[in-house]
């Protein structure tokens, strides 16, 4: 019978090494929140370039070094993870993601004409959600810090938690199980834990 691979720690900026070398750098984590399940990862590129990598071409999760099963030159042919608009505003707008961003250059009120708005798109699939080093951590009663790790069983390439480090709320590091998440949006991940359950957790994670 087969041993099962131990839970892993994932890190944000674990190695990742394509079949002829090392390549980038892990920035962002994306999965199912109703199965967990991991389906793509956001790879840093040594040109600054983040592209999108599904779990297919995906040979290996450890938790400092990730191995592809491509070579490098063929990451040109992912897509980007950011896509950039641009946009003119007009004297109305309240901030870039504004409905009253239009094509409508601003008259001529002698104020400061910013220029073009620059508007980034995240690549996730629809239903999915992105988790990244530092995304808030909101326990029922309020903010309880960041996300430092993620916790993946790299067998079912299943997220199975996440690491909040020790600082202001826990003297120690908190092994977060993905079944206390009560959903993930803009503000962060939010808990149906308090802060004091989660202080009484143990840290259980390699």
């Amino acid at each position: 019978m087969k041993d099962r691979t131990p839970e892993a720690s994932l890190r944000f900026d674990a190695e990742v090494r394509c079949l002829d070398g090392r390549c980038g750098r892990l920035h962002r984590i994306i999965l199912s929140p109703q199965s967990a399940n991991v389906t793509h990862l956001v790879i840093r590129l040594g040109d600054g370039r983040e592209v999108v990598m599904p779990m297919s071409l995906v040979g290996h999760l450890a938790p400092d070094a990730i191995t592809l099963k491509v070579a490098s030159d063929e990451l040109k042919d992912l897509p980007d993870f950011v896509d950039t608009d641009y946009c003119l505003p007009t004297v109305d707008v309240q901030h870039p993601f504004g409905e009253s961003c239009t094509l409508m250059p601003l008259p001529d009120l002698g104020v400061f004409n910013p220029g073009p708005l620059r508007i980034e798109h995240h690549q996730v699939p629809a239903g999915e959600v992105e988790l990244k080093e530092g995304l808030p951590v909101l326990c029922a009663d309020g903010d309880c810090g960041r996300i430092d790790q993620v916790l993946i069983d790299p067998d079912q390439e299943k997220a199975t938690g996440f690491v909040v480090r020790k600082g202001f709320f826990f003297t120690h590091d908190v092994s977060v199980p993905l079944s206390w998440v009560s959903g993930v949006d803009d503000d962060g991940v939010h808990l149906k834990a308090t802060r004091d359950q989660l202080s009484k957790l143990e840290r259980n994670w390699p």
